[in-house]
């Protein structure tokens, strides 16, 4: 249980943040013989990775927080932020309420579903624009109600599974013409809230699968050392993300994503 348990934290880990589909690799991972069948371990482990977004930003979410008492560029992204979480929201939670329904989760979490998206996914990597100028990240992402509904939109239909909510979005915005720092900033901000409110209802979806992992104090210690490697890795992630879309290589996941799509989709085919 402890192996199978920090293979899902490091894949976790390593896939939430980068553009290649989390969800699609813990999907695909849940085929292997032996590999945990609840979905509590999922749950526990997005919401570790989804803490260190939360920490790594902290200082954004801060001054985004005191930018909202008086007229400025704190008061306008403010405004703009919380037009992308209506939208978002929008469309993400029943989404998330029908995915946690156990037929719909099923169908979802097929090899051919999530092979199909995970080629759409590398498709969108390469699409999106390479050229887009680079900023700072000293301040907040600049943008406007136009972008930020675009954003909010990509982040919303990124639940489904074998998309990457983080490709998406990024793309989304050096679509709509964001720098590329500021793509990735307001990606990452605006999926802290939306994925604690993903994982309530997932927690909620799950919640009779937590015996499993706390049955005995062996296999609660396993569940507390997956979720912390998925923390630490996840923030090694996100320095790498950053890095990479600074330096306009977004489409280097590409490849990677439609590899592994094509295996899930010749998986679906021999089973």
């Amino acid at each position: 249980m402890l192996w199978t348990a920090l293979l899902f934290a490091v894949t976790q880990g390593v896939t939430e943040f980068l553009p290649v589909s989390s969800s699609g690799h813990l999907q695909l991972l849940a085929l292997l013989p032996g590999a945990p069948q609840d979905g509590f371990l999922l749950v526990s482990l997005h919401a570790a990775t989804n803490l260190a977004g939360l920490v790594y930003f902290r200082r954004r979410y801060w001054d985004a927080a005191r930018g909202i008492r008086r007229p400025g560029p704190g008061r306008r992204f403010a405004v703009h932020y919380m037009i992308a979480l209506a939208v978002t929201g929008a469309i993400a939670l029943p989404e998330t309420l029908l995915l946690s329904r156990t037929v719909l989760y099923d169908w979802w979490a097929s090899p051919w579903f999530v092979g199909g998206m995970m080629l759409a996914n590398a498709g969108i990597l390469l699409a999106a624009p390479r050229n887009q100028p680079d900023a700072s990240g000293n301040t907040l992402p600049e943008t406007t109600w136009q972008r930020s509904m675009l954003v909010g939109l990509a982040q919303g239909v990124a639940t489904v599974p074998g998309l990457s909510r983080s490709g998406i979005t990024i793309a989304a915005g050096l679509g709509a013409g964001m720098n590329r720092t500021d793509a990735v900033n307001f990606s990452f901000l605006l999926a802290g809230p939306l994925m604690l409110a993903a994982l309530a209802v997932w927690t909620v979806a799950f919640w009779g699968t937590t015996s499993v992992w706390f049955a005995s104090w062996q296999s609660a210690a396993y569940l507390l050392a997956a979720n912390l490697a998925a923390f630490i890795i996840a923030l090694g992630a996100i320095r790498w993300l950053l890095a990479w879309v600074r330096a306009g290589r977004l489409r280097w996941f590409a490849p990677w994503s439609a590899a592994l799509g094509l295996t899930a989709l010749l998986v679906a085919f021999l089973r």
